[in-house]
């Protein structure tokens, strides 16, 4: 058992680009072999496209980063991790966090005016 993973606040620094799908399963077979179980995996990465932007990025994938990073990447790794999860005594927790940027009712969603926060023309 590696002592980083067992002792209280230990830890194995990991790299997860969740903008680059090579990336996110290298990371899950990494996070495979160093811990022998997962009692969580918390979804909680976002990133918005800049207003200023004249055309979308795109992740190493060819999607839009925002939908890209903040869903695909996500589903990605929660789908090769959920064995994982399911493998810790039936104890694993999946835990997803959201924003009210996309919500223009909320504060945070008029950040881009009345329509709030949108993903642009994704054609």
């Amino acid at each position: 058992a590696n002592a980083a993973v067992d002792g209280a606040g230990g830890g194995i620094p990991l790299v997860c680009d969740l903008e680059d799908f090579a990336s996110v399963r290298n990371f899950a077979e990494n996070l495979k072999e160093e811990a022998p179980k997962l009692d969580v995996l918390c979804l909680n990465a976002g990133i918005a496209p800049s207003s200023k932007a004249t055309k979308p990025k795109l992740t190493k994938d060819g999607f839009e980063a925002c939908i890209g990073t903040n869903h695909l990447g996500h589903f990605l790794l929660a789908n090769i991790l959920s064995q994982h999860l399911e493998n810790s005594g039936g104890l694993g927790r999946l835990v997803v966090t959201a924003s009210s940027v996309h919500d223009p009712e909320t504060p945070g969603g008029s950040v881009r005016g009345k329509g709030g926060a949108t993903l642009g023309d994704l054609s």
